[in-house]
C-alpha cells in the first residue's frame, strides 16, 4: 500500500537503536584512544625531561672534567718550565764543577813539573853528583899538573909525563861531567819556560772559571 503524498515518514524503531549503539561505541573507543594517547604523551614528557636532566648532569660533569684538564696542564706547563729551569741550573753546575775539576788537574799537572825540575838540581840529584864529581876532578887535575911540573924540573921526565897524563884525565872527566850538567840545567830552562807559560794560562782559564760558575749561583 503506498503511503497518501505529504505524509511524515517514520524512521523504525530497531534503526534508532542501532544507531545509538554505534554512537556509543565510537564514543567509547574515541576515549580509550584520547587516554592511551594522553597516557604515551605523560610518559614520552618524564623520559625528556629525564633525558634533560642527564644531559644537563653530563654538561655539568664534562665542565668539571675541562677544568681540570685545563688545571692539569698548567700543573704540567709549569712542571715543565720548573724541570727545565733545574736542569738549566744542573747544567751550569755540572760545567762549573768540571771546569774547576780541569783547573785543579792542571795545576797539579805545573806542580808536578815544578817538584820534578826542582829534583834535577837538588842536593841528591844527579847534577849535584856530576858537580862535586867535577870539582873532584879539577882539583885532581891541578895537583897532577903541580906533580908533573915538579918531576920534570927534578929531571924525571918519565914521572912528569906520567902525572901530565893523569891530569888530561881529570881534566876529560871534568870536561864530561861539565856536559853532562849543561844538559840538566837546558832541561831546567826549558821545563820553566814551559810552567811559565802553563801558569799564564791557568790564570786566564781560571778566570773563564770563575765566570762560568758566577753565572749558576
Amino acid at each position: 500500500m503506498t503511503p497518501p503524498q505529504g505524509a511524515a515518514r517514520t524512521v523504525p524503531r530497531w534503526v534508532v537503536y542501532l544507531a545509538a549503539l554505534v554512537g556509543l561505541a565510537l564514543v567509547g573507543s574515541a576515549g580509550a584512544v584520547g587516554y592511551s594517547a594522553s597516557q604515551e604523551l605523560a610518559r614520552q614528557q618524564a623520559n625528556l625531561s629525564q633525558a634533560q636532566a642527564e644531559l644537563a648532569t653530563q654538561k655539568s660533569d664534562l665542565a668539571s672534567v675541562q677544568g681540570s684538564l685545563a688545571e692539569a696542564r698548567t700543573t704540567h706547563a709549569a712542571l715543565v718550565e720548573s724541570v727545565a729551569s733545574v736542569q738549566t741550573t744542573l747544567d751550569g753546575q755540572t760545567a762549573c764543577v768540571d771546569a774547576r775539576r780541569a783547573d785543579f788537574d792542571e795545576l797539579d799537572r805545573i806542580s808536578k813539573l815544578l817538584n820534578d825540575n826542582w829534583n834535577r838540581t837538588s842536593e841528591d840529584s844527579e847534577f849535584q853528583g856530576a858537580k862535586e864529581a867535577r870539582a873532584d876532578a879539577l882539583n885532581d887535575a891541578r895537583d897532577a899538573y903541580y906533580q908533573a911540573a915538579l918531576k920534570r924540573s927534578l929531571g924525571q921526565i918519565s914521572s912528569s909525563n906520567s902525572w901530565l897524563s893523569k891530569a888530561r884525565a881529570y881534566e876529560k872527566k871534568a870536561d864530561e861531567k861539565k856536559v853532562f850538567m849543561d844538559s840538566v840545567l837546558k832541561a831546567v830552562d826549558t821545563t820553566a819556560g814551559e810552567i811559565e807559560a802553563a801558569l799564564n794560562a791557568l790564570q786566564s782559564t781560571l778566570e773563564q772559571t770563575r765566570a762560568t760558575c758566577a753565572r749558576t749561583g
